[in-house]
């Protein structure tokens, strides 16, 4: 019976030791991943919700260091390009598009560049590391740096064992959830696969 009571506590200390290691490593991992965050793609699908209605939205995003980005929504054929400081916005069913100048503007809150770059540098940010039994994710979240009633902080769940996102929830002033977007594919690219050529 001693036996027993020593080999469960061995194991016991084992197994909780084992599940608090990785939590130092994850942060100092995803904070490297993101921060020279480089090219990526991604297809999504986000539910928005307004004061009566809620629609969902598909789209693809295609990301290039630093500043190249295009998203495009599905079935619609709207496609948005940023490249540097210049916007376009081309719906493609009635072939029109216009182009703005993009230059100090902000990336929308469906990608994770947004809430990255509010992550990084924003006085409220916070982590926390999940495992057994809900799951092997980390949850970061942070204010948005422009934010209003509409729009006011962001919550991204990342998976601990790709380091890619999982969903990125905006809450409103009020803690709503106003977009949640779900991450259905996620790739790291190399410059090389980019959609900017």
């Amino acid at each position: 019976m001693k036996w027993c009571k020593i080999i469960l506590t061995l194991t016991l200390m084992i197994t909780l030791s084992g599940c608090n290691t990785p939590k130092g490593d994850i942060y100092q991992r995803i904070n490297k991943t993101y921060i020279e965050l480089g090219s990526y793609h991604a297809k999504c699908s986000a539910k928005v919700t307004g004061n009566k209605t809620e629609n969902t939205y598909d789209f693809e995003v295609f990301y290039e260091s630093p500043d190249n980005l295009k998203m495009t929504f599905l079935p619609s054929n709207i496609e948005i390009l940023i490249k540097g400081d210049e916007l376009s916005m081309e719906n493609k069913l009635i072939n029109h598009s216009i182009h703005l100048n993009a230059e100090n503007g902000d990336y929308p809150n469906f990608i994770i560049n947004t809430f990255f770059k509010n992550y990084f540098v924003g006085e409220t940010a916070s982590a926390e590391v999940s495992s057994f039994p809900s799951g092997n994710h980390t949850v970061l979240e942070c204010e948005l740096s422009n934010k209003n009633d509409y729009a006011s902080r962001q919550k991204l769940i990342i998976d601990n064992n790709t380091l890619y996102p999982i969903s990125l929830k905006t809450f409103n002033a009020k803690g709503d959830v106003v977009i949640d977007v779900k991450f259905l594919e996620f790739s790291f690219k190399n410059k090389t696969d980019n959609a900017f050529n």
